[in-house]
């Protein structure tokens, strides 16, 4: 019997330090409080029994590896597929690195049943080889995952505890409802990848929302294969994709400075482009290359135009006279005379008042010498 596990089934488990193994009991529904350090490869476990009822984690303290483990660590959920475990709430550290057995540990797995909720507003990371999250079997989905504003989902390579390679942060072979980043997604191979299990089970987001930031080293969103992505909101800049396009692309708008942009490679399919409702847009604005990489025949269009009202501002996506594949979204009228006048900023009123104090002074001087 591994530390915690009960084959009576235990209702409450409260760890504060040293637990390696917490494994569900018959008819058990599980809470753990975890406000110290649970270690072991993985850290914890949930499943093996066809009875196990839904129930709560909560993390405030770290979930990681063994002091004296270079692999080890993170969460596996296991469940029936008849059965959920209800949610997942990180607000510590949850961190796993290494490989056993030739695979990658991950930080969070889930490997079966479906998981209601899983948010994060502290850290998840997995060194060397492994995924922050993967939603890997074909009878396992997750309803909504929620990345809080501050919060960090990454991958990462570190030589210094071992050997391996970083894969992306979040990988998503079964179904996904939504997706909320507000804080960073940081993979090595992507922020967010997403590819089939097997030909009747196929990967899939079907509302991606970020707010906040999504990177890699190769593509912040990859999508391999898999139904992709229903619908994608973004507000962050330069974001780069790969893949078929999601169904819907709806851009968010802060401020004339402040907008979402994508730029696309190996787009496949069609998408409809939109202005996210809680957008702040401004009459006779040009924001340029909102969508860049992605040709006139994938974009879903209406009587030829992609266009519409929002607050009662007219927009329209219009291509760029300079780059080929690029799109500008345009609110009013962006003809030259229409848009608004740029703002001088420090540097050029400096340079204003130093001009017009030359200008004065070499007229003194030309009064003095006549």
């Amino acid at each position: 019997m591994r530390a915690g596990q009960s084959d009576q089934g235990v209702g409450f488990f409260t760890q504060s330090r040293g637990m390696s193994v917490i494994e569900s009991g018959l008819g058990a529904e599980i809470v753990i409080e975890s406000t110290g350090e649970v270690t072991g490869a993985p850290a914890i476990v949930f499943g093996g029994q066809s009875s196990v009822t839904a129930g709560t984690l909560t993390n405030n303290g770290t979930i990681g590896p063994s002091p004296e483990h270079t692999a080890g660590g993170g969460i596996d959920v296991d469940l029936p597929s008849s059965n959920n475990y209800t949610e997942i709430t990180n607000n510590g550290l949850i961190k796993a690195q290494g490989v056993v057995n030739g695979r990658g540990i991950d930080a969070v797995l889930l490997s079966g049943g479906e998981l209601t909720s899983l948010t994060n507003t502290g850290t998840i990371t997995a060194i060397n080889a492994g995924h922050a999250i993967y939603v890997d079997d074909k009878y396992a989905s997750l309803d909504e995952l929620t990345n809080s504003e501050g919060a960090t989902i990454s991958t990462t390579f570190d030589s210094s505890v071992g050997s391996g390679s970083a894969a992306s942060a979040i990988k998503i072979r079964s179904g996904v409802d939504t997706l909320i980043n507000e804080g960073t997604i940081s993979g090595a191979s992507s922020g967010i990848e997403v590819v089939d299990f097997d030909i009747l089970h196929r990967g899939s987001i079907d509302l991606l929302v970020n707010l906040g930031t999504i990177e890699s080293e190769q593509f912040d969103v990859y999508v391999k294969e898999g139904n992709g992505i229903g619908t994608f909101v973004n507000a962050q800049s330069g974001l780069t994709y790969r893949g078929p396009l999601p169904e819907f692309y709806a851009v968010r708008i802060d401020s004339p400075q402040a907008f979402g942009s994508i730029d696309v490679t190996s787009p496949s399919g069609i998408t409809t482009f939109q202005v996210d409702e809680f957008s702040r847009m401004t009459n006779n604005t040009l924001y340029p290359a909102v969508l860049s990489g992605v040709p006139a025949e994938n974009l879903q269009t209406f009587g030829g135009l992609i266009g519409g009202t929002f607050n009662d501002l007219e927009w329209s996506l219009v291509p760029n006279e300079e780059v080929a594949d690029q799109w500008d979204l345009c609110v009013g009228d962006c003809t030259a005379s229409a848009l608004p006048v740029p703002v001088a900023g420090p540097w050029s009123l400096t340079l204003l008042a130093m001009f017009s104090g030359l200008l004065g002074l070499s007229a003194l001087r030309r009064r003095r010498l006549s």
